[in-house]
């Protein structure tokens, strides 16, 4: 079933799961999640590394079946030796909560570099916690902008489309899609954001190092490698000369 979906997300840059996750789980993660500090701004409120606030944040993600699907099969690297291709070679880029702020987002694209080949690099997992509608700011997506490969001209806003959500939806795309916001007025829109990139792409924050040691228990070693530990950056050449790594990295931890 994922080879569709995989197909949609190559075709138009995006594709909307309606109702992957019930009411109750995203209820319960959504009280969960408020109650850590809130980071704000007038264009966006984020609760930054829920990863190391609660694992289950990132697990979530990861024991899904067909959200990990689709994340093997579009970032997953062929070449990566030190590890089976079955499992992720992927990293984890970063995991925030966010919502809409008091202004909207103009029309931008995640991709510092934009091109237009086939191959994706970085990956949003987008969880929906509350209703996101015209009314309340939803973003909005270029469809196939994720192939322009250039950056983003305002005048293509007229052609972006919104993407309503109902709590449970999922929305995973390609962060070369060129997208917007508008202000999300008195409501919220929270959703969990996660960014999953190629292995040889650096995440956002040092994850390995910042993670919580009594997280890891609970992992298994392809968890522990999404999360950086199997591509982290040797000290100097007396510790290493190669990012990629396999399983063996993980003794000790």
């Amino acid at each position: 079933m994922h080879q569709n979906y995989v197909k949609e997300i190559q075709d138009k840059g995006f594709v909307r799961l309606d109702g992957l996750f019930d009411v109750g789980t995203v209820q319960e993660l959504k009280s969960k999640m408020l109650q850590y500090d809130i980071v704000r701004s007038e264009i966006n409120n984020f609760i930054y590394n829920l990863q190391n606030k609660d694992i289950n944040y990132y697990t979530l993600i990861m024991r899904h079946p067909l959200l990990k699907s689709i994340l093997l099969a579009c970032l997953n690297d062929e070449w990566y030796k030190k590890i089976p291709l079955d499992k992720a070679n992927f990293i984890l880029h970063g995991l925030v909560g966010r919502t809409g702020g008091e202004k909207g987002l103009h029309l931008h694209t995640d991709s510092y570099i934009p091109h237009a080949g086939p191959h994706i690099w970085n990956m949003v997992v987008t969880i929906a916690l509350d209703n996101s509608t015209v009314d309340n700011g939803c973003t909005r997506f270029v469809p196939g902008s994720h192939r322009f490969g250039c950056y983003c001209t305002q005048d293509w806003l007229k052609y972006a489309v919104p993407m309503e959500c109902k709590p449970g939806d999922v929305i995973v795309w390609d962060t070369r899609l060129w997208h917007a916001a508008g202000a999300a007025g008195s409501e919220t829109r929270w959703v969990i954001h996660g960014t999953f990139s190629r292995w040889w792409l650096k995440s956002v924050w040092d994850i390995p190092r910042a993670l919580p040691r009594e997280f890891l228990s609970g992992l298994s070693d392809e968890e522990k490698s999404v999360l950086g530990f199997c591509t982290m950056s040797p000290l100097n050449e007396k510790e290493g000369i190669l990012l990629q790594g396999g399983y063996e990295r993980l003794a000790g931890l």
